[in-house]
């Protein structure tokens, strides 16, 4: 999970009483890079003076002890700390033994996770991700990890900017909206969704996007039996023998959304049959007569709403 770090930075006083400064020259900024570093990551910090001169010097402090010093000298670099510990890096140009001013930038690590899932159907006790296809919709999640004073921040205080691939989602931003439901902007193209999640002084922010892929519907098949009933824990594949002369067999539309609704279809050899209006996701083979065979079986499903939600799966029934 990635960690990311919040970076206010200001002006403030001289760092020496005894020093002063010029007005006129008091025009220092601090670049940090990268801008939300992970906690453990190496950080660089640039001070960008428009008037320095070749005799200028810089004198940086972390925490208020000196770390760095001299002509010249207009970067750093530091490591990020722990989740909530945070890092004051000021710097001090000096030229001709004047202050000519100061800057300072606090770095405050924080975390935010993004969780998301498909609104779309899996069947019971299905171990993966309700994945998404492009037309079904997706409910987000932001687990914001965010600690000030030694307190994890509520949610609630925390404001939320959502976004696709770079376009905010006004709507479903502000305080205190950790979730969003979305649907695929492009059909089957994958976008990015992002969150920013901050304090209200902008002192504490977090950062965080995924890549998300919307996938084809599927369809998973199992066998139901009089004892066991249906059996989750052996799917169907491509050969499916008839080993005690009948079976019944039960289809699950994998990710097809849960709004939509969907109409089966089974098929023997290519010919349709009649299905059970009250389980028409379910079909009994019997064996009849002697002897081998291998037929080909077909089970489909649609949603006339919505062009993308249909799938086709076939095996091999052997006896």
């Amino acid at each position: 999970m990635r960690r990311l770090l919040a970076i206010a930075c200001l002006f403030l006083a001289p760092l020496s009483a005894g020093a002063a400064i010029l007005p006129s020259l008091y025009n220092i900024e601090l670049e940090v890079m990268p801008e939300h570093p992970k906690t453990g990551e190496v950080v660089t910090i640039t001070v960008h003076d428009p008037s320095a001169t070749g005799e200028t010097a810089y004198i940086w402090t972390i925490n208020g002890s000196g770390v760095e010093q001299g002509v010249g000298r207009t970067t750093i670099t530091t490591t990020a700390g722990a989740i909530g510990s945070a890092q004051t890096i000021a710097v001090q140009a000096i030229e001709m033994g004047e202050t000519k001013g100061q800057a300072v930038t606090v770095i405050v690590p924080a975390e935010v996770d993004i969780v998301w899932e498909g609104r779309t159907k899996t069947p019971p006790f299905y171990a993966g991700l309700p994945l998404t296809t492009g037309m079904s919709q997706i409910s987000a999640v932001a687990v914001p990890y965010m600690i000030r004073s030694g307190s994890r921040i509520s949610s609630n205080n925390i404001l939320y900017t959502w976004s696709i691939d770079g376009n905010k989602l006004s709507s479903q931003s502000g305080y205190g909206k950790s979730s969003v439901t979305i649907t695929p902007p492009r059909f089957a193209q994958a976008f990015q969704l992002s969150v920013r999640a901050e304090t209200s002084d902008g002192a504490v922010v977090a950062e965080k996007s995924r890549t998300i892929q919307p996938v084809s519907p599927a369809i998973a098949l199992y066998e139901r039996t009089p004892l066991a009933g249906i059996i989750f824990t052996k799917e169907i594949g491509t050969v499916f023998p008839l080993a005690e002369g009948e079976a019944t067999l039960v289809a699950f539309p994998l990710f097809a959304s849960t709004a939509g609704i969907l109409s089966y279809e089974w098929q023997l050899d290519g010919k349709s049959f009649e299905l059970d209006p009250e389980a028409p996701e379910s079909a009994t083979f019997k064996k009849s007569g002697s002897g081998s065979a291998t037929h080909t079986v077909t089970f489909s499903f649609d949603d006339a709403s919505k062009f993308l939600e249909h799938a086709e799966r076939s095996f091999r029934l052997v006896f």
